[in-house]
């Protein structure tokens, strides 16, 4: 720890509502997932948190950025950890298929109570309200068309996601713990989850394409 810089040790448990507890999960996580940690790191959480600063903070980073920025990239690897742990679980896509019925059954139940709701709009409706507020001359309209817009394709790839995944497909690159969990074994040089490759590297069909383009 005493590599990192005094200024960055001091600050260890600086006075702030977010950073210790960010600490506490980030250090809990690594222990729940310490099977999934990367090669030859300790098991120890306070010994990885120690590895990562001294050896994965660049010596630039200098102590203006103190503790609290080392503590949320170590977040960010255990957030990685975890994701990993899931993806390579042996019962990952029966649970993935479990969770994909839920959401679609959610789904279902919120668009029968929408249809009854006369000022809720559908899918096709919001799309249509989003390119009016592009064709607009006012810059508010053009940010409440662009987060309409990005609502909409968030939903496209969450319902794709679960229908591929309730057909038993590799939901890949839908779905972000997936990602994530790629990014983790090509950083640390992990057996990379069970998908093929090649499907990785397909490009799909973009959901700008399945929604069509706004006009702006």
């Amino acid at each position: 720890m005493a590599a990192a810089g005094a200024g960055r040790l001091a600050l260890w448990r600086e006075d702030h509502a977010h950073h210790g507890p960010r600490l506490d999960r980030a250090l809990a996580r690594y222990d729940r997932y310490a099977q999934a940690r990367p090669p030859d790191w300790p098991a120890v959480p306070v010994a990885a948190f120690a590895r990562f600063v001294t050896d994965c903070v660049s010596g630039l980073d200098g102590p203006e950025h103190a503790m609290a920025y080392d503590v949320q990239r170590f977040n960010q690897l255990t957030r990685q950890m975890s994701a990993y742990a899931h993806i390579t679980h042996p019962d990952n896509a029966t649970r993935a298929k479990s969770r994909a019925r839920r959401r679609d059954a959610a789904r279902a139940l919120a668009e029968q109570v929408n249809a009854r709701l006369r000022f809720r709009l559908d899918a096709d409706a919001r799309l249509r309200t989003a390119a009016q507020l592009l064709d607009s001359d006012h810059p508010a309209h053009h940010k409440a068309g662009r987060a309409i817009w990005a609502g909409a394709h968030r939903e496209a790839d969450r319902e794709l996601r679960d229908r591929r995944v309730s057909a038993g497909q590799d939901p890949w690159p839908l779905d972000g713990r997936y990602r994530a969990a790629v990014r983790y074994a090509e950083r640390w040089g992990l057996p990379t989850p069970s998908w093929s490759p090649r499907e990785r590297e397909t490009p799909r069909r973009s959901t700008a394409a399945r929604l069509g383009q706004p006009q702006r």
